[in-house]
């Protein structure tokens, strides 16, 4: 299980809207926090940080539609995929994303959790996937997942 300095932080300011896409912490360089740190709760993966000054950091969440992180399945490490979040289940809270093969039997219920590819250590909780499409066209799975961290209400990181 990945374990590094933490950082308690408050969640001093948030996005306009109803889920949260980018939040200000209060915790910044004088506490250890460096750009590109992970953001998480007692729930899992809130986001990264994207912005460091002495007191504050800013950062975008798993909802900003310029994060993806890598993930795979808790059942089966080999089933690796990428969480790309798009508008249309952003504005319902969800997360989307697709498997790296579409061969992988990935079913509604699994969890998900961070791959270790990327900037993200692995296993970190990320959610539970709640519909698969497939693309025979493009040879394609494709993943909705309900992130385990509430965007609605993080106040604490």
């Amino acid at each position: 299980k990945y374990v590094a300095n933490q950082v308690a932080a408050k969640v001093i300011s948030k996005n306009d809207g109803l889920w949260y896409t980018n939040i200000v912490m209060s915790a910044g360089s004088e506490d250890g926090v460096k750009e590109n740190s992970l953001v998480i709760n007692g729930d899992g993966l809130v986001g990264i940080v994207t912005e460091v000054s002495s007191n504050y950091s800013k950062a975008i969440t798993l909802l900003d539609t310029t994060s993806s992180v890598s993930f795979k399945l808790s059942r089966d490490s080999k089933s690796k995929g990428i969480i790309t979040t798009g508008t249309s289940n952003r504005e319902k809270g969800l997360l989307q994303g697709y498997m790296l093969d579409s061969d992988y039997d990935v079913l509604p219920g699994d969890s998900v959790v961070t791959s270790g590819l990327g900037l993200y250590p692995k296993d970190i909780v990320i959610g539970e996937v709640t519909k698969v499409t497939e693309d025979k066209s493009k040879s394609l799975k494709y993943v909705v997942v309900k992130p385990n961290v509430n965007f609605k209400s993080v106040d604490n990181v």
